[in-house]
């Protein structure tokens, strides 16, 4: 067998002053490599994507990658030493790779901050245009909305809590009338923002891309939705877009408040959508200059070739239309975090450089309050990839701008594009909060490059998905459009650009990319973030730990047998996504499953959402998130659960194997579904209904039922002291009961005055930790979002919510019961399940009865029964999109 190697068979050289190169493919140690007339050997495994050096480095010395410096030797480096630090020596050691790996690492990380020199600065000159201009067949909205490349219907979310309405809406829509000629779709953006009663952080970021969404030139009619409570309504969005000139008026639009009865609301957004199919499908394709092209630039599931050929192809194609007079958008602030250099090596005027760093050094600041650093930005996909540290990461970020392309503006994140050129915008590192950005900035078509194989697509923008490796793209080929890696095997980078260019043209055009042909797409805005200043952020990681005890209530009255000889309800089977990127993909799958119900060993499969997982720093909100999954993976309602990664999130299904051991679960009795490694959505699809046939013994939980209590603003005294004297009976009946620490969407301080204990009684659960111990306990809540409180509740093992409201509408749990109670008042009572029109007496026992009901499956509560349910998972006061 072939043991020694020229250097270009088995590795690639970023630039000719590198001292370290990459490896191609996975290469054992002592293999042998040659340089000219040199022949050295590997001292340790090196894995495809890493680092090992062809020069000797000495000790302080930098390592060197596209010519610029990502550490610094710790010690004397020879060639053919596998180079690693700390971080990336502790990612693989969780994977139990089976070859030995160096004890310690042998370069430091660098980032040094960049400083502007104004003396040498000199203006930078921008690509000349081209002789010929071609065009694409789209759709031409007027010179302020531009040209669409598709022609959508939009079912647009102002907050949270109209979620699940507009999803369902959208669904309904297509199932019923299907999409006409001339249309491409309806397509419903749900997000987790602006859900509560305080006011947000992000409201202009959330404000701005609403408004560029309405207006966006795909879209061809848009019903924009509220409840009619919140920080961002249909009337703060309409107020903002006439204040900011936003041409709404240029748009088929409606406005549409959701009322307490979800199925009359239904019938309304029906209706007005109904009204819209002809004349939306009646707009016609004509040929539009290239000048009228709008690019995102992004990247997703980076690897260490993303920077050697996906994000310089996309360079190149992004240079070739500006040539054609279009524009590109480029984002991701912290990936660019020591990239400075070369970012600003060709930018339009001082200014601008400035506003670049002025960026840089605000995102730093914002992640500082939540007491992390851009440092901690690669993953541990990343890093398993060879994506060592930030600088690393962020030099092959950079890549997206050809070193000809002149820099020539910085925008707010889902701030207009309003001349062509090429943009910077600020964003999160996260890919899909990122992206958002970019379409409502304009971005009317989508190039993402990926190392891993994200299978991320956007609801109303095509996008086109460009594979930084062959090997990768031929196991995921149903759901990528380009193979970059054929530069690593000797295609010149220049006939692919043109070829993608052609692509590009073709999808614009109306040719489906492949993401659309699969029929998935996600949609996450930039999330609110909780700090304003680091000391906060400090405070609240030195809080007292939950203890897991139950706190002890006076005079709860003697067991009775009630609960203990019921039978539970149903079991479900639940596909449970780790992160933020595979959870549409869940939301995808269980539809399918749900059609083909009777050849599975379950009754009803259920999927939970959220956007965690990938654009949270670790740390608090890592620890939150994963025991919020293991809550669920164990939950008493779950029969079978399949836990579905994307491929390249923090908590990765390794990690959360070693920590199910950890807790002595055995991870066997759970399956385990890769979108990446396992070769695309439809192999995963097919791997989950497999999972999902198997014959799951009979279900026995020998817990004791566990409810939860909760309510909605401003509880009265007599609700109070209904609810306290239920939770007493309950207790005695040797049923858990949680309640959520006292706030808006908590409980309240009457209720703990009623029980007997201090008023927001010190919680005895974390957020998401099942109770282990039974009685009443208080789980901590670091939120005040609705469908994130009952999330939590559901983790910590709530089989059933009880909810006092004031009023209906409220979004229930995807499989949780949740009971909307209410008392009487001058208006009918809509969307709620019960209300208590009895003396106060009799309220205990109606509620104990339907508690009884719902928890042996005789009651289907009103969210459930309509479809009203989302789930979300909180980041925490020290979150953040990174």
């Amino acid at each position: 067998m072939k043991t020694t190697f020229d250097l270009a068979e088995v590795a690639h050289l970023p630039s000719p002053e590198d001292n370290c190169a990459v490896a191609k493919r996975l290469l054992e140690p002592d293999t042998s490599i040659r340089i000219q007339n040199t022949v050295w050997r590997l001292d340790y495994a090196v894995l495809e994507g890493h680092r090992f050096a062809v020069r000797p480095i000495a000790k302080n010395q930098p390592l060197l990658s596209w010519g610029l410096p990502f550490g610094y030797a710790l010690t004397h480096i020879n060639s053919g030493n596998y180079v690693s630090n700390q971080g990336t020596l502790q990612e693989l050691l969780r994977r139990q790779l089976p070859f030995p790996l160096p004890s310690i690492p042998n370069f430091r990380d660098h980032y040094q901050p960049y400083l502007l020199d104004e003396r040498a600065f000199k203006p930078g000159q921008q690509v000349a245009p081209c002789g010929k201009p071609r065009a694409f067949q789209g759709y031409f909205r007027g010179d302020a909305r531009g040209a669409g490349t598709r022609n959508y219907i939009l079912i647009l979310a102002t907050n949270s809590k109209v979620g699940s309405y507009a999803r369902t809406l959208a669904r309904q829509m297509l199932e019923s009338s299907g999409t006409p000629n001339g249309l491409d779709g309806i397509v419903a953006v749900a997000h987790t923002e602006a859900g509560s009663p305080k006011k947000p952080n992000n409201l202009l970021h959330v404000l701005r891309t609403l408004a560029g969404f309405a207006v966006h030139p795909n879209v061809a009619a848009v019903l924009i939705l509220d409840e009619g409570s919140d920080w961002v309504d249909n009337q703060v969005l309409r107020e903002y877009m006439i204040e900011n000139r936003y041409p709404i008026d240029q748009v088929l639009h409606s406005y549409l408040t959701v009322g307490a009865d979800f199925e009359k609301s239904m019938e309304r957004g029906r209706r007005i959508i109904d009204s819209w199919m002809v004349p939306a499908s009646r707009e016609l394709r004509a040929p539009q200059p290239l000048a009228r092209l709008k690019v995102a630039l992004q990247c997703g599931g980076s690897d260490s070739f993303s920077g050697i050929s996906s994000n310089p192809l996309l360079a190149h194609v992004a240079k070739n239309l500006l040539e054609h007079g279009g524009s590109a958008n480029l984002a991701e602030t912290n990936e660019l975090v020591g990239a400075e250099a070369y970012i600003l090596s060709n930018v339009s005027d001082l200014k601008t450089a400035y506003q670049f760093l002025f960026k840089i050094q605000e995102f730093k600041q914002m992640m500082k309050w939540h007491g992390h650093t851009p440092e901690q930005n690669p993953s541990g996909g990343n890093q398993l990839r060879g994506l060592y540290n930030i600088a690393l990461k962020s030099i092959g970020a950079a890549q997206k701008r050809h070193p000809d392309v002149r820099l020539d503006y910085v925008i707010e994140y889902a701030e207009q594009m309003t001349q062509p050129g090429y943009y910077f915008m600020n964003s999160p590192g996260n890919d899909l909060e990122s992206v958002a950005g970019q379409v409502a900035s304009g971005a009317n078509i989508v190039f993402f490059s990926t190392g891993n194989g994200s299978v991320t697509n956007f609801p109303f923008v095509p996008t086109i998905k460009v594979m930084s490796t062959s090997g990768r793209y031929q196991l995921l080929r149903n759901d990528m459009d380009i193979d970059a890696g054929a530069y690593l095997a000797g295609v010149p980078l220049e006939k692919l650009s043109q070829d993608m260019f052609d692509l590009t043209i073709k999808v614009a055009s109306c040719a489906l990319s492949k993401g659309e042909k699969a029929e998935h797409s996600q949609v996450s805005i930039w999330r609110n973030w909780q700090q304003t200043a680091s000391e906060s952020s400090i405070d609240i990681q030195q809080a007292q730990e939950p203890n897991g005890l139950p706190i002890e209530l006076p005079s709860v009255p003697e067991p009775e047998l009630r609960f203990t000889r019921i039978k539970r309800g149903e079991q479900v089977g639940l596909l449970l996504p780790n992160s933020l990127c595979s959870s549409e993909v869940a939301r995808m799958l269980t539809e399918r499953l749900n059609q083909i119900t009777p050849e599975l060993s379950i009754s009803k499969a259920v999927s939970l959402s959220h956007t965690e997982g990938c654009g949270a720093v670790r740390g608090p909100s890592q620890d939150l998130l994963v025991n919020t999954l293991i809550g669920y993976m164990t939950h008493p309602m779950v029969k079978s659960c399949v836990m579905l990664e994307h491929g390249c999130e923090n908590i990765h299904h390794q990690y959360l194997r070693r920590e199910l051991l950890r807790r002595n679960i055995s991870p066997e009795q759970f399956g385990w579904v890769s979108i990446q490694l396992d070769g695309g959505i439809e192999k995963a699809a097919k791997k989950t209904e497999e999972w999902f046939k198997i014959l799951s013994p009979e279900f026995v939980n020998k817990r004791p039922f566990s409810v939860g209590i909760l309510t909605c603003g401003a509880l009265p005294t007599d609700v109070a002291q209904t609810l306290a004297e239920l939770t007493r009976i309950l207790v005695g009946s040797q049923v858990t009961v949680i309640t959520p620490t006292d706030g808006h969407y908590g409980s309240s301080s009457n209720y703990f005055e009623a029980l007997g204990v201090s008023q927001g009684s010190t919680a005895s659960l974390r957020y998401g930790e099942q109770a282990t111990k039974p009685g009443f306990h208080v789980m901590e809540v670091p939120s005040d979002h609705w469908v994130e409180i009952i999330t939590g509740l559901g983790a910590a093992g709530a089989e059933a919510l009880l909810a006092y409201v004031e009023e209906g509408g409220l979004q229930g749990h995807p499989f949780v019961p949740l009971i909307l109670f209410s008392t009487p008042s001058d208006h009918e009572k809509q969307g709620v399940d019960l209300v208590l029109t009895e003396p106060q007496s009799a309220w205990s026992e109606k509620l104990l009865a339907i508690i009884e009901l719902t928890l042996t499956g005789q009651y289907i509560p009103y969210t459930l029964r309509t479809g009203n349910t989302d789930s979300q998972i909180p980041r925490g006061p020290w979150g953040f999109s990174v």
